[in-house]
């Protein structure tokens, strides 16, 4: 393909094609690439013959990604990204603008170093095609304007100019987490649990410690209750410190922006993430608040979108703050579901679902408990500690259901020491279920489920009333009907 062509811009293109950055190639030796180079690095000790033979593989694998590079162009027509590549044989992907779900951005340190970043496509109904280009942090900002248009430009699909640098004011960010917050999410969080797996591979790899090292660095540790007391002491903060340091790994620099029609998240360090997600794709929103957060007023909120199916699904379709005082909730609701907050109270559960609750904790602590007194008499007496617990337990789960139903949206809550909200777009769910089982039949109980498009996207509303829940399943799969009619009429 010749520079002229590349430099045209045909009728209707919203970016001209052109192709990805040079330094592409190298920054694309993953994997084999890097093994390869590393072998070459160790064996740097050989002379003569057999250090040029190393060279070989990797020279070749560098040849083969430039050719790669040199065979690949893109542009943004008027109606979808078109990606040409192949030598011999030539292929053309093309992602209608309309089915873009996310656009992300990637800069890892290399990417750093020489201001790149990879720009990952993401098309909703693809599988496994995504499409990753290598850019110049300014051609990535130039193919996020003409994929994602700002509110009040040029709509996707319809020419326009787009710039290199856009020149609108950044969105006013809807959250922004200071490295304090960060910290007390990891430590109030879920990253206790990746502190496990830690421990785990520690573990793991203590076993492979020759025995003899390992016995000589058991025998020099103190023994005593005393020191199993320090030991104790000084292994939570050193627990909540790495929480807290995986939490900032992740996390750090955590802003979320919206423009109106767009989600935009930045994160992360010393990679750093950037992703876009489309508002009008939402399909729920969780709001979760555990059992450590409940007193300091805090949650952690999701939004979930309609997954695509390909490799980036858990990046595409999860989006989440990890921390946020429960005050700031109504403000992001409004800005992620635009008519649904602020949230209503909740209606709470029948006086029926109490005993329902409570009976599902107590009659399997109570099996537990006469086991355990019949195989250890008289020590196991003190597991009947456990039917008092579960029968608080239970009503704790009573008082955590709730639910509301406006014209545009349900919301659902249960949970007893943790709890969980769902807000769900009644118009968006793909179909609505309700369960009874035995039990919830004799009580005139049910529950609802609202399932939404993508992985997971369900919203449960427990023990509503029989008749309730079947009305709201009702009112949701004719909601959805006609948000289906109404678009089938605007295509």
């Amino acid at each position: 393909m010749s520079d002229a062509r590349l430099a045209a811009e045909p009728v209707g293109v919203l970016l001209e094609r052109r192709r990805q950055h040079p330094l592409g190639p190298l920054l694309r030796l993953q994997g084999v690439g890097q093994a390869l180079l590393f072998g070459v690095v160790a064996g740097g000790s050989r002379g003569g013959p057999q250090r040029l033979l190393s060279l070989v593989p990797i020279l070749l694998l560098v040849a083969f990604r430039a050719v790669e590079w040199a065979t690949t162009s893109y542009e943004v027509a008027a109606a979808a990204l078109r990606v040409d590549s192949g030598l011999l044989t030539r292929r053309q992907r093309e992602v209608p603008l309309d089915r873009v779900q996310q656009v992300d951005v990637r800069r890892g340190l290399r990417h750093r170093l020489f201001g790149l970043c990879q720009v990952t496509v993401d098309a909703a109904g693809s599988s496994g095609g995504e499409v990753t280009l290598v850019l110049s942090d300014a051609e990535a900002t130039r193919l996020r304007a003409a994929l994602a248009p700002p509110p009040g430009g040029p709509e996707p699909g319809q020419p326009g100019e787009v710039t290199g640098i856009d020149d609108r004011p950044e969105p006013p960010a809807l959250v922004r987490l200071r490295p304090g917050a960060l910290a007390l999410a990891g430590i109030t969080g879920a990253k206790q649990l990746v502190m496990l797996a830690v421990l785990g591979s520690a573990l793991q790899l203590a076993d492979n410690v020759p025995a003899g090292l390992r016995e000589g660095v058991v025998d020099r540790v103190p023994r005593g209750t005393g020191w199993l007391v320090v030991a104790a002491v000084l292994a939570l903060p050193a627990w909540c410190a790495l929480a807290a340091l995986a939490q900032l790994a992740t996390d750090l620099g955590f802003t979320l922006r919206s423009d109106g029609a767009i989600l935009q998240v930045r994160r992360g360090f010393p990679t750093e993430r950037e992703a876009s997600l489309a508002l009008d794709r939402v399909q729920l929103v969780r709001v979760d608040q555990g059992l450590l957060r409940r007193p300091l007023g805090l949650v952690a909120v999701q939004v979930a979108a309609a997954g695509s199916g390909s490799t980036a699904d858990a990046q595409v379709s999860r989006l989440t703050v990890p921390i946020l005082p429960v005050g700031e909730v109504d403000r992001l609701v409004a800005a992620v579901l635009p008519g649904a907050a602020p949230l209503p109270e909740l209606t709470p559960a029948p006086p029926a679902t109490r005993r329902r609750q409570v009976l599902r904790r107590v009659v399997p602590a109570a099996v537990v408990a006469v086991v355990a007194t019949a195989l250890a008499w008289p020590w196991g007496l003190a597991s009947l500690v456990l039917v008092p617990v579960a029968a608080g337990l239970g009503q704790l789960a009573y008082r955590g259901l709730g639910h509301a139903c406006t014209p545009t949206h349900l919301v659902a809550r249960r949970g007893g020491l943790g709890r969980r909200t769902v807000v769900v777009p009644v118009a968006r769910t793909q179909s609505a279920r309700v369960r009874q089982s035995r039990l919830q039949r004799r009580a005139g109980l049910a529950t609802l489920f609202l399932d939404a498009a993508g992985r997971g996207n369900v919203g449960v509303a427990v023990d509503l009333p029989a008749e309730e829940a079947r009305r709201l399943a009702a009112a949701a799969t004719t909601a959805a009907a006609a948000r289906a009619d109404e678009r089938a009429l605007r295509r």
